[in-house]
């Protein structure tokens, strides 16, 4: 970062800060009675300009100074701060347009806490304007330099906000009010969303009176086999874990090296859109888990709106085609929002004339689906936030840009808020990254530390692991997961099948030392130390791969069964079971078919090196002709997948996969 930079940056910090005071005024005063006018939509406007045009600086440098770092992370601390008013004056204005303003001010819970964040914006900003004119300012740029870039060639070239800038500290004066003229700051156009618009037809509810038969049909032809696999799947997180997402970033002890922006404040404003982005395996769909099912999310919710209902649908790589689609999440989304109003299902089976005699996932067209999910939304009784976790894992044949187009089109109902979670890929950043969010790995070392530890200590309490040593363990493997959840899962389960098997405290930090950081390659490593010198296991553990790979091609069978079950698995697999049932047209007795399961099981768990794990299912079509086999029906109910997608990418995307 140059000098000229590293002012551009600091110039721009200070504006911000100018604005956003001036808006936390405007802000309070209309909190006291005042009406809004121009000069707050004027004022808004500006901040936001100024704040696209201080992340575009910051996100554009290489602060190589440790000076220089931390007014990166001022910039940023900023750029929070702006977004939270944003959505402040949004809310007033919006309120004050639709002639609700003075209603809502009289709610008071929710005007307590938006003059509680106002509260700890102001705080914050006037901390930020402390720390440039104390002391950072003059360690990013001395007053020399700023002479020596006024005597450059070009310099009247530069923006005049600049050379304002540069000029007034190169004369001494170091104060925001010094430093910055807000009238010099040109008013930029605010850039409107585009909302769509849909004709509202009222239908009188006496005129027709809908079955509960006719309900519960259109329902059911609402689901799809599997629909709710991948997040009842999810592991729930570790205790105490998570926690800090609803405590403000003042509050968290670790706050000062991140930068995030409040999700409980997210969750109570009318701001529309957050995104949850981190690394891959850095825990994003059991933090989302964690999120729908805590009620403190209900309860933030309903300063927002009234009877705030929440919908949630996670996409999924590895699963069936409907599990990674835009047509599985309109389904899983429209079942939900259905099942919470019946007045909602009632006027849209009178208003769509085709509705009635939808029977399974199979009658919708994917247009059809994306019109009645819209309208559904729209019209519903409640406010919704919707929750969608993996936005990087929808298939090819949609792509992520009609899927954004999706959420985008439910963001702009007045009644619906939208949270997101997905890896920060080019596309969806680009998308994004303007919006309110946090990035998992900055925010999950504690949490690690208090999982690792959990691991380690039963070790430490039988003696295994010597008192000194535990905390040198647990720090070595926190550090190296690098904010990645589910390394320092494997990694601890891998340490942890080493003291099993008699490993020295020497072997365990050589175990340690030789972890790669990187998932890919701790799978690897951990395939290496399972397989790698017995050709006959690695050639088993591959046909164990190239079949669950192979499976997410398998349609669905009319009752949903998930061809991939543990039972199927094994007589895919045992030669013996095929000769008898295909060769010989003979049968098995229970017991002769419970020994290969149970062999499968095991030799599942000792040759795929971690990367497949057999998990139940919910199968309420699973049946067995025969009583006597009754003990294999949990075999039936048992299915193979791979831990994560991060293993199905390795062993599809790598060279070192495809070799495996």
């Amino acid at each position: 970062m140059s000098g000229l930079e590293a002012l551009s940056v600091a110039c721009n910090i200070m504006q911000v800060i100018s604005f956003a005071h001036e808006t936390i005024s405007f802000c309070k005063s209309i909190y006291q009675g005042q009406y809004p006018d121009d000069h707050i939509k004027q004022n808004a406007a500006s901040l936001s300009a100024l704040s696209a045009e201080l992340q575009a600086h910051y996100e554009s440098t290489k602060p190589q100074t440790s000076q220089h770092k931390q007014l990166v992370d001022v910039a940023k601390q900023c750029n929070i701060a702006a977004r939270a008013l944003e959505e402040e004056v949004k809310f007033l204005i919006s309120n004050h347009a639709k002639g609700h303003l003075v209603q809502t001010l009289r709610t008071a819970v929710k005007t307590n806490w938006r003059r509680g964040r106002l509260e700890r914006l102001e705080k914050s900003l006037r901390n930020y304007q402390h720390t440039m004119e104390s002391c950072l300012l003059a360690r990013v740029c001395k007053k020399t330099d700023a002479i020596e870039l006024q005597q450059r060639q070009g310099f009247e070239q530069l923006d005049k906000d600049i050379q304002l800038f540069v000029s007034k500290y190169a004369s001494g004066y170091t104060t925001l009010v010094d430093l910055v003229k807000t009238e010099l700051v040109s008013v930029r156009e605010n850039t409107t969303k585009e909302t769509l618009r849909i004709t509202q037809l009222k239908v009188d509810s006496d005129t027709q009176t809908w079955t509960r038969k006719q309900r519960d049909q259109l329902l059911q032809s609402l689901r799809f086999p599997a629909m709710n696999e991948r997040k009842n799947n999810l592991s729930k997180s570790h205790e105490r874990t998570f926690q800090w997402v609803f405590y403000t970033p003042e509050d968290d002890c670790h706050a000062k090296y991140t930068q995030w922006d409040n999700f409980s404040d997210w969750l109570k404003s009318d701001s529309d859109i957050y995104w949850i982005s981190g690394k891959p395996g850095s825990g994003k769909s059991t933090l989302m888990r964690y999120i729908i099912e805590n009620p403190l999310t209900k309860a933030a919710l309903e300063i927002w709106g009234t009877t705030p209902k929440i919908l949630s649908h996670f996409l999924w790589k590895p699963g069936s085609k409907m599990q990674n689609n835009i047509k599985g999440l309109l389904f899983s989304i429209l079942h939900q929002a259905l099942l919470f109003d019946t007045d909602v299902l009632d006027s849209v089976l009178a208003t769509f004339n085709s509705l009635p005699s939808k029977e399974s996932y199979t009658d919708w067209a994917i247009n059809e689906l994306r019109d009645i999910c819209f309208t559904v939304l729209s019209r519903h009784s409640s406010a919704l936030c919707i929750f969608t976790d993996g936005l990087d894992e929808v298939c090819e044949e949609d792509g992520q840009l009609d899927l954004l187009e999706v959420v985008n089109g439910w963001r702009s109902l007045s009644n619906v808020k939208v949270c997101v979670a997905s890896r920060r890929e080019p596309l969806l950043q680009y998308n994004l990254c303007k919006h309110q969010q946090l990035r998992l790995q900055d925010l999950t070392r504690n949490d690690m530390w208090e999982y690792v530890h959990s691991q380690v200590k039963p070790y430490v309490i039988k003696g295994r692991i010597p008192c000194d040593n535990e905390q040198r363990i647990v720090k070595t493997l926190v550090d190296k997961a690098e904010g990645v959840f589910l390394w320092v899962h494997l990694a601890a389960r891998s340490l942890i099948r080493g003291l099993e098997r008699g490993d020295t405290m020497k072997e365990v930090h050589q175990r340690l030392d030789e972890m790669p950081n990187e998932l890919s390659k701790l799978y690897s490593d951990m395939w290496a130390r399972m397989n790698a010198d017995t050709k006959l296991y690695r050639e088993t553990a591959a046909s164990y791969f190239n079949l669950v790979i192979a499976s997410q091609d398998f349609p669905y069978t009319g009752t949903g069964v998930n061809p991939l079950k543990l039972f199927l698995f094994m007589a895919t697999i045992e030669r013996n079971v095929q000769d008898t049932f295909i060769n010989t047209r003979t049968t098995m007795d229970a017991t002769s078919l419970q020994l290969p399961c149970d062999k499968i099981r095991n030799t599942i768990q000792a040759r795929s090196a971690g990367l497949l794990e057999i998990v139940k299912v919910q199968d309420n079509f699973a049946k067995l002709r025969d009583p006597a086999h009754h003990n294999l029906l949990s075999y039936v109910k048992t299915k193979i997948q791979f831990i994560h997608r991060t293993a199905y990418d390795f062993l599809t995307d790598t060279e070192e996969g495809r070799q495996i």
